[in-house]
């Protein structure tokens, strides 16, 4: 089916945490991601998957995060009119609407009260409107729109 996103059951995730790799050495040289991590206090030996792209110029991005580091990536980065922020939880309830569609926000600035807009005007009168929901594995990307 297009369009159907995957869900694991938890034999299948239990099965990928037994097989993943135990040695996790940087073979390429490319010392990006060791470097974000040793930041961030994670640990490798607490990863299970990475997800890592090049912006346009360069930038190197990545997305493992908790629903903790996502609000505060939300809250702290300097955002420009236009940028978009897409994110959706891998591991709550397969039922929910954070888990199935995710979340698209653009920011809009001193335009309203939130600086953040969707559907809804006000984004939900919040920054960040899945604080509540259950899961704490999330993926997010940034769209960045040209600055003049």
């Amino acid at each position: 089916m297009a369009g159907t996103r995957i869900r694991l059951s938890p034999e299948e995730v239990e099965l990928i945490n037994e097989s993943r790799g135990k040695d996790l050495q940087n073979i390429n040289g490319n010392t990006a991601l060791d470097i974000h991590l040793k930041d961030r206090g994670i640990n490798k030996k607490d990863i299970v998957s990475v997800k890592h792209w090049q912006s346009m110029s360069g930038e190197l991005r990545f997305s493992i995060v908790t629903k903790e580091q996502l609000i505060n990536q939300i809250a702290t980065t300097t955002w420009g009119y236009g940028d978009v922020v897409a994110y959706w939880c891998n591991n709550g309830p397969t039922d929910g609407s954070h888990v199935k569609y995710g979340h698209t926000q653009i920011y809009v600035g001193e335009i309203n009260s939130i600086g953040w807009s969707t559907s809804k005007a006000l984004n939900y009168k919040t920054d960040f409107p899945y604080r509540k929901r259950k899961g704490d594995n999330w993926t997010y990307l940034v769209f960045r729109a040209p600055s003049s």
